[in-house]
């Protein structure tokens, strides 16, 4: 388990590290890009994270996090890897293959349900902690890369998230006053 320090929170993280769908690197690559997706196993429980686990090594992708129904958080890339979580996108700037300017974050939702409260949280905390390290200028959805292509994340709602956003950087300023 790993413990990151986010605006004086600590942000806990389970390793469960991929060794595919992934480009490790050496360097630090320049992220300015967040894409969050949803997705679920059609295998067992759809909402295990092992079983997704296992659907995203049969396609050979990886996102760099993946938050469960809960609000755990799982950590499969270190940030600074490419990670094949995109596939073939462009961004409304014009900029192609996203996958190598951004962090890859599944929250586990089928097409149905809602993400939780507890997914929400998650997302933002993780959100709040990536930007301590990368300048984070775009959140964006799967659908808004690669249209034609993907519909995800299901029944998300990114005003709802920057709000949490929001409350959860109150709060954090408020704690160090």
């Amino acid at each position: 388990q790993n413990n990151d320090k986010a605006h004086g929170q600590t942000l806990a993280t389970v390793e469960m590290p991929a060794d595919f769908g992934i480009e490790k690197s050496d360097g630090k690559r320049e992220v300015d890009t967040v894409v969050v997706h949803t997705a679920y196993s059609l295998e067992g429980d759809q909402y295990d994270p092992k079983n997704l686990y296992n659907v995203f090594k049969r396609y050979n992708v990886s996102p760099h996090y993946m938050i469960d129904r809960g609000g755990t958080i799982y950590k499969l890339a270190n940030e600074n890897d490419l990670a094949h979580h995109a596939g073939k996108s462009k961004m409304a700037d014009g900029r192609e293959s996203v996958n190598r300017f951004s962090i890859g974050i599944e929250l586990i939702n089928n097409m149905i349900d809602l993400p939780t409260n507890a997914q929400y949280d998650s997302l933002a905390k993780l959100i709040i902690d990536i930007k301590t390290r990368h300048v984070i200028k775009y959140i964006v959805g799967h659908s808004d890369i690669a249209p034609d292509r993907k519909s995800d994340p299901w029944n998300f709602d990114f005003v709802k998230l920057a709000a949490v956003i929001e409350k959860q950087n109150a709060y954090a300023k408020k704690e160090k006053e």
